[in-house]
């Protein structure tokens, strides 16, 4: 096989770089590509980038979900303050009523 054109060069040089595949010279301008066997590193590379995009996506879960429960614990407390306001208004006016009538 002859590799002669841009693409095949790329291709090329993006499976040596990639580490799945090396390049062995053969007689001539021909090139051969070989599987090269899984090594440990390629594994804890998997290992490491799992890790991290899992920790990655459970703090923004965990930041959410504390989000989520703040602004309903906010919104619960604004019901009650409103509660005990309006409470207080019909104390008030049950107040000046009972004043008038007497």
């Amino acid at each position: 096989m002859l590799y002669n054109t841009y693409a095949d060069s790329c291709t090329m040089i993006a499976w040596h770089l990639r580490g799945s595949k090396t390049i062995q010279k053969q007689s001539g301008n021909e090139k051969k590509y070989q599987d090269t066997p899984k090594t440990k590193w390629n594994k804890g590379f998997i290992a490491a980038y799992l890790l991290v995009a899992t920790a990655a996506v459970t703090t923004l879960l965990a930041g959410l979900l504390v989000f989520v429960a703040s602004s309903q614990r906010r919104s619960s407390d604004e019901v009650l303050c409103q509660q005990a306001l309006q409470l207080a208004e019909t104390g008030i006016y049950f107040y000046k009523w009972y004043l008038a009538k007497i």
